[in-house]
């Protein structure tokens, strides 16, 4: 250094507040220094990031639902601050949201009274937000996340987000980590069954080859089906005989499918069989959807693949894949009572005939090959009860319903008398004092209240003179129910009520339209019967 520096470098090194403040400087760097660091190494599965165990969950797993049921049962999710609030049903297609979580917070928070937008709010986990919790000594941490595809998207098609579930447990070990996640998902999966235990889940498919919850529906009670003596309970046993016997299946080579054809009348109760049938059998339903504009032969086959071992697969209006217009021109009003049951080699006018291939007239992008392929081909998946459902059984080529494909074929027609009875005897249930319960009453039902609470019950609707049905409400009378409601009363009503309907020409779903209008009165319900017959007459002629 030049000699004069030399003196002015001795003068500040010797005065104390320049050490000090080069003291600071230093620890200042240093503590800035450490901040990056320590920071990096968490954000950068450094080593504070691998401690955690990293798990993630998409949306289309059932392992989502149950999670997400039980962090919002937890108390660190009520203290939060962090929420997002929906008042979308449970269960509506295409919402990103499980709704209707039935644990004992949100049963005690229900209120007795719909409030004044007539919907219940939900709350749930804001997305990108942390919540922390300790389960079975382990720190757990779930954020829930939501991003979108960046594939490019048809016109006319809508986005769908993919939502997941990242979870980070807290332990040195990978093992003990995987210990403390399983034992997470078997608590979550116990209290999920548990509160769902009366309930089935419907899932729908989407373009993506995933599966989503759509809804969870209360089980239907299996005696609250009316069908023909003898239909309903050969198939119960048909479906637990071929779920029991898997091994009887992989020791002949036989594929482990089944399929059913349910055909017939709109409104005679296909699809309320499906619904009761999987409720007995313990099933979810997945719905397949073949009209949708964006299921395609290969969108198809991969949401097939994607079916859990036992489930129920349904595909509705089958026939509607194929030929546009067929469920517009089919109703219960053009239905011929004398042609039930016959099949030929004539379709219905307007629908093609048998052997044509319905694939090149596709309106949608499945063809007729790939739903083939999809129900028994070499992917196919086996261990499901596949149920379709056709108003016209002669617009399916024959290389669909053959066996193998369509194992079991039931025909489902217009309301016979005894149906009519056997449904009057469902609406109006009969518990005597000392008896138990009628089967297929509902434990929600105590029997005819009393005539003092009785409500103002909805008489016969009548028509204007436009032809209009109108609705009037007259009070019932004090004796109406409470003086006739036993059960060998009731049985005569509905033997007077099974005579008054024609046979064959009513479906079960007109005769259920009509009791709802005499709830609890079955006497006016059984007097206007004949009334309801002429005006459903005068109405089909009009309609003609």
């Amino acid at each position: 250094l030049p000699s004069p520096l030399i003196p002015l470098i001795y003068t500040l090194l010797a005065s104390s507040a320049l050490r000090d403040w080069l003291k600071l400087f230093l620890m200042g760097g240093l503590l800035e220094a450490a901040r990056r660091v320590l920071g990096q190494s968490w954000t950068l599965d450094g080593f504070f990031s691998g401690l955690y165990l990293h798990v993630r969950i998409e949306r289309e797993d059932e392992a989502y639902d149950w999670l997400l049921a039980y962090f919002m049962s937890i108390p660190a999710f009520r203290r939060t601050r962090n929420l997002c609030v929906s008042t979308r049903s449970r269960g509506k297609t295409g919402s990103n949201y499980i709704e209707g979580c039935h644990c004992s917070e949100c049963s005690r928070n229900k209120p007795k009274k719909e409030d004044d937008l007539g919907k219940r709010l939900h709350y749930l986990p804001a997305y990108e937000c942390d919540y922390s919790f300790f389960f079975a000594g382990t720190w757990v941490t779930v954020m829930r996340t939501r991003e979108n595809g960046g594939a490019a998207v048809p016109m006319g098609v809508t986005l769908t987000s993919m939502d997941a579930l990242q979870l980070r447990i807290l332990s040195i070990s990978p093992t003990r980590g995987r210990t403390v996640l399983e034992r997470l998902l078997s608590r979550a999966k116990a209290e999920f069954d548990k509160d769902e235990e009366e309930r089935i889940s419907v899932w729908v498919g989407d373009q993506y080859g995933g599966w989503t919850r759509a809804a969870s529906k209360l089980r239907r009670p299996w005696s609250s089906i009316v069908l023909d003596p003898g239909v309903k309970d050969t198939l119960l046993a048909d479906a637990r005989d071929f779920l029991s016997t898997q091994a009887w299946y992989v020791q002949r080579g036989i594929p482990y499918r089944r399929g059913y054809l349910l055909h017939g009348v709109p409104g005679s109760g296909k699809t309320s069989l499906i619904h009761a049938l999987s409720g007995e059998l313990g099933l979810d339903i997945y719905v397949i959807s073949l009209s949708k504009r964006t299921m395609d032969d290969q969108a198809l086959n991969d949401i097939v693949t994607q079916l859990p071992p036992q489930c129920i697969a349904l595909m509705e209006d089958i026939d509607c894949a194929f030929k546009k217009g067929i469920a517009a021109r089919v109703s219960d009003d053009t239905t011929d009572p004398a042609q039930e049951g016959k099949a030929g080699p004539a379709a219905p006018a307007g629908l093609p005939r048998i052997g044509e291939d319905l694939g090149a007239a596709a309106v949608g992008n499945i063809t007729l090959s790939g739903l083939l392929n999809a129900i028994d081909g070499v992917a196919a998946h086996e261990g499901r009860l596949l149920f379709a459902t056709t108003n016209v059984r002669e617009a399916l080529d024959p290389a669909l319903i053959r066996p193998g494909r369509m194992d079991v074929v039931l025909e489902f027609k217009n309301a016979s008398q005894s149906q009519a009875e056997a449904l009057f005897r469902c609406f109006y249930p009969v518990e005597e004092p000392g008896e138990e319960p009628e089967a297929g009453k509902s434990k929600h039902f105590a029997g005819p209240p009393p005539a003092a609470a009785l409500p103002l019950t909805p008489p016969r609707t009548p028509t204007d003179p436009a032809g209009t049905p109108t609705l009037t409400v007259e009070p019932l009378p004090s004796t109406a129910v409470a003086d006739i409601f036993t059960r060998a009363a009731r049985d005569a009503l509905a033997a007077r009520f099974a005579a008054a309907i024609p046979e064959r020409e009513f479906s079960m779903a007109a005769l259920q339209g009509y009791l709802m209008l005499h709830k609890i009165d079955p006497v006016k319900c059984v007097d206007g019967v004949e009334a309801w017959i002429v005006e459903e007459r005068e109405r089909k002629v009009k309609k003609k």
